[in-house]
């Protein structure tokens, strides 16, 4: 996906490519417990402002929007305060 520059053509993922790289840093086995998670820790990495406006263009559902902010709200209040 990233070598073959298919970001560029997924929304608000162009020019992605070097930030999403960075995921690979996790141990090999690691698994996500949710697609929550995973789609948190791709808006934490892409330092995404508007977390729902972000998963609109997705087209994912209103519930699954508040879900994935609150983790990203969750962790960013536990980055800055702990």
């Amino acid at each position: 996906l990233i070598a073959s520059g298919a970001t560029d053509y997924l929304p608000d993922m162009r020019s992605s490519q070097s930030q999403l790289e960075t995921m690979f840093d996790v141990e090999a086995d690691f698994k996500f417990t949710s697609s929550e998670q995973a789609w948190a820790t791709l808006l934490m990495t892409l330092q995404v402002k508007n977390v729902k406006k972000f998963l609109k263009h997705w087209k994912t559902s209103n519930e699954f929007q508040k879900r994935v902010e609150q983790i990203v709200t969750i962790y960013t209040i536990r980055q800055t305060h702990f």
